[in-house]
């Protein structure tokens, strides 16, 4: 038995707010941790500006993930039909798809910038992440530019390499 589109994004709303409270109490623990810390050195300083920028855009996609389902489940013509015709030009979806990617280039520059400090300041080690970034957006900009009014026209390629650049880099 498979289950229905706006069973699938009620499902994915549900997994998103749980992760969503698995990462506030993170956050929270963390930021007890570096507010607490003597002599803090400047990058515990910076962390938890960066956890604050994550947390912002964590909350907005939740937001509007939510105005989204909720715009769906009550609208007149029913959630299949909705999300049956929602395109690329939709306001919601594509505010979510950009806060999502903002998210994501932002989480993965924090993650390049603690190598950098980690590794003592070399350039070498942050060579490869910084490449997967940058196909990530490139990817992430060919799939947006160049896709159709075919939901399986060009978009898809491009979709499938910004996922491979993904698994590539981050493993």
């Amino acid at each position: 038995m498979s289950i229905t589109v706006a069973q699938a994004e009620l499902l994915a709303l549900c997994f998103e707010i749980f992760f969503f409270g698995i990462f506030v109490i993170l956050a929270v623990g963390v930021l007890i941790i570096l507010l607490h810390t003597e002599g803090r050195a400047h990058s515990s300083k910076l962390l938890p500006v960066g956890l604050a920028l994550m947390l912002g855009l964590s909350l907005t996609h939740v937001l509007l993930s939510t105005t989204e389902d909720f715009f769906a489940f009550f609208s007149s013509e029913g959630a299949e039909k909705y999300y049956g015709k929602r395109s690329g030009v939709d306001a919601l979806f594509l505010a979510r798809g950009s806060i999502m990617n903002i998210q994501v280039i932002t989480g993965d520059c924090i993650n390049v910038w603690r190598l950098w400090i980690i590794s003592n300041k070399r350039r070498l080690p942050v060579v490869p992440p910084v490449l997967g970034i940058v196909g990530y957006i490139v990817t992430v900009l060919g799939g947006s530019l160049g896709r159709s009014s075919d939901p399986f026209g060009l978009g898809n390629s491009w979709i499938t390499a910004c996922a491979v650049l993904t698994i590539i880099y981050r493993y």
